[in-house]
């Protein structure tokens, strides 16, 4: 009767250790993937602050751009007003 409460107990013991290696398995598992999501989330950030820059720097393109093209737009004007008064003289 020991003899089967024994091999009962080291039934058990070894189904639990199946049982614990199971679970450090999927704990291993679940670290790595985290360890890969966390990568490509910084990888994530960092092509967005990329593309934020990028944004930027065609904003400022664009304002200048347009900084550009009013004063050429009144220069324009301006020449366009002083040869007015010229051809309408006789």
């Amino acid at each position: 009767m020991a003899q089967r409460r024994l091999t009962s107990a080291m039934k058990s013991l070894d189904q639990a250790k199946a049982q614990v290696k199971k679970q450090e398995t999927q704990v291993k598992d679940s670290e790595e993937a985290l360890t890969r999501l966390q990568r490509k989330v910084e990888e994530e950030k960092t092509r967005l602050e990329q593309a934020r820059k990028q944004l930027a720097e065609a904003q400022a393109s664009a304002e200048q751009s347009q900084k550009q093209y009013d004063q050429s737009n009144g220069e324009i004007q301006r020449l366009y007003r002083e040869r007015q008064p010229a051809a309408s003289k006789p």
